[in-house]
């Protein structure tokens, strides 16, 4: 069963890389067209599309639940497999400082999205400029995209300007990254350090 499973999950991957030039030719080829079409060569093509859709959504939950893949994708992209202590050492050490990385890159731009920037300019060219932080619970927990207020300026020439950094509506999400991200590396080195000890 498990070899069965192996070469079904290689034929997915193969599947998911041969056939993705096509499917971004067939995509650019199809975009002025309104309908699907319903037969013919295109129709074929297009529930080719649907499996390769099937096997590109697959790919993040291999990576998620088979260990076998997310190992021998480590080693591909560092460039060595772990043969021995030194070489688990050194990948130790990069998944960590990639680790630290990405986290403090998330945290940044949780803050952005939480720094709002005022901007008034009066009639006679004087203004000011303010920057800050705050929690709209509006704008933060509202998960659909928000568009930026237009630029209105009254005829007398006094101008403000509200702006987000970054839209504030990504807070939710970089959150959720962050707090995922911080309890599967607790849940992952646990289990490690368990197998370790035992």
């Amino acid at each position: 069963m498990k070899k069965v499973m192996s070469k079904l999950h290689k034929c997915i991957l193969w599947y998911a890389g041969l056939f993705s030039p096509v499917m971004v030719f067939y995509l650019y080829w199809t975009r002025n067209q309104q309908e699907f079409p319903k037969a013919g060569f295109l129709w074929f093509i297009n529930q080719l599309g649907l499996l390769w859709i099937l096997c590109v959504a697959y790919i993040p939950l291999a990576l998620l639940f088979y260990r076998n893949f997310r190992e021998s994708l480590l080693s591909r992209l560092a460039g060595f497999r772990e043969r021995d202590e030194r070489e688990q050492l050194v990948t130790a050490h990069a998944s960590r400082a990639t680790f630290l990385l990405m986290l403090a890159l998330q945290i940044i731009l949780l803050v952005f999205s939480m720094t709002t920037v005022d901007l008034v300019r009066d009639p006679n060219g004087h203004g000011t400029l303010s920057i800050g932080v705050g929690i709209d619970s509006s704008q933060h927990l509202n998960p659909f995209f928000l568009k930026p207020t237009p630029l209105s300026p009254s005829p007398s020439g006094h101008l403000e300007i509200h702006h987000f950094l970054i839209p504030p509506n990504l807070a939710l999400i970089l959150l959720m990254l962050i707090l995922v991200q911080v309890g599967a590396f607790k849940l992952f080195s646990r289990r490690r350090y368990e197998g370790t000890a035992n």
